[in-house]
């Protein structure tokens, strides 16, 4: 499960599951930025806010960009 704030929910997130995205943030802006509709309703604004989430959880895991998931089940391989 990914969390997303922007919008609000009602399910409770507990993130245990990091991700260090700080080589790929770029990538991450420019498939935000390609959903237009959003772009056009909400400015800059959108990927200002997850451009702030990124670089806030980085900081729980010491890098400069970061998503965290919930893992709901773990799988042995």
């Amino acid at each position: 499960m990914y969390r997303s704030n922007w919008y609000q929910s009602t399910a409770e997130f507990y993130g245990n599951f990091y991700v260090d995205i700080s080589k790929t943030w770029e990538v991450k802006a420019a498939a935000i930025a390609a959903h237009q509709s959003e772009d056009i309703r909400t400015g800059e604004k959108w990927i200002k806010f997850f451009k702030n989430e990124s670089e806030n959880t980085g900081q729980r895991i010491g890098v400069k960009n970061a998503e965290v998931f919930q893992v709901l089940k773990w799988l042995a391989a």
